[in-house]
């Protein structure tokens, strides 16, 4: 690259710059940068041609009520993941998927437990069976037809 000083009429001084080096640009994207490209093929087909390729996506996000809420629930989650020890988290490749399906898997409750991400589960109470109703009548279900 060569610049070049220059006097301009009114005195000042200026500086142009020449490139003598090949471009860098990749000239094969021109058209689908050139808005006035993009707005003839909008006008032609009605799509525009960068947003086609978008796969939608949908989702209920009707329990958060604003987009801050929305953002402070998602802080809220990455400070708790934060807490989780570095080995765990390095263990499950540092993805909080990862981690939150291992931890959903009743197979791995036990470590769970040992490494103090849940509670011990309380043991399951045994059923009390009801008091059995007398069976039969006043005397005790014997017949006393004759």
């Amino acid at each position: 690259m060569r610049v070049i000083k220059y006097e301009r009429e009114n005195g000042t001084i200026g500086l142009k710059s020449i490139n003598d080096e090949p471009s860098k640009t990749d000239q094969q994207y021109k058209d689908d940068c050139d808005v006035n490209e993009i707005i003839r093929r909008y006008k032609k087909d009605g799509i525009v041609p960068h947003v086609k390729n978008i796969n939608a996506q949908f989702a209920d996000v009707s329990d958060i009520p604003s987009l801050m809420e929305g953002i402070e629930r998602i802080d809220a989650a990455k400070e708790e993941w934060l807490k989780v020890p570095a080995s765990i988290r390095k263990k499950h490749g540092n993805s909080v998927v990862n981690f939150y399906n291992w931890l959903a898997d009743p197979a791995n409750q036990d470590e769970a437990v040992k490494l103090g991400l849940k509670k011990k589960p309380k043991p399951a109470e045994e059923p009390v069976a009801a008091p059995k109703a007398a069976e039969g009548g006043k005397n005790g279900g014997t017949s006393t037809d004759s």
